[in-house]
């Protein structure tokens, strides 16, 4: 069990501080008046995440200390849907009602379609 939280533990720093360093790049790139870090985190960790999926199931034997430092740790720090959900209130707060859709439908739609793309890849 001890190796198992030290994975996940490793996997979620590393991820935290990723997700941190692409909120700086895009806020950088884009300015902070839309959420498109967290928009681009949650589509690429949707993506990865359903490529891991199949590809640890299917295709690998790779340890399971891996895959929960990948999957759990990584990942689960890496993609905040806390996040997302804060920031489309704070849209509607704003009064900014078409963005906030614009945003909860856009990622919805995006995220799943990278999941599906990443399990395809897998797949392959």
């Amino acid at each position: 069990m001890l190796k198992q939280v030290a994975a996940i533990a490793a996997g979620a720093s590393m991820g935290a501080v990723c997700r941190w360093w692409v909120v700086l790049l895009m806020q950088r790139w884009f300015g902070t008046a839309y959420p498109w870090a967290t928009l681009l985190v949650n589509a690429v960790g949707s993506f990865a995440l359903g490529f891991l999926v199949v590809w640890f199931l299917d295709k690998t034997h790779l340890s399971d200390l891996l895959r929960l430092l990948l999957t759990v740790g990584f990942l689960g720090s890496f993609t905040t849907f806390s996040t997302f959900s804060v920031e489309t209130v704070r849209l509607i707060e704003l009064g900014s009602i078409g963005e906030s859709l614009v945003h909860t439908v856009g990622s919805v739609a995006l995220c799943i379609t990278m999941a599906w793309l990443g399990m395809l890849l897998a797949k392959a």
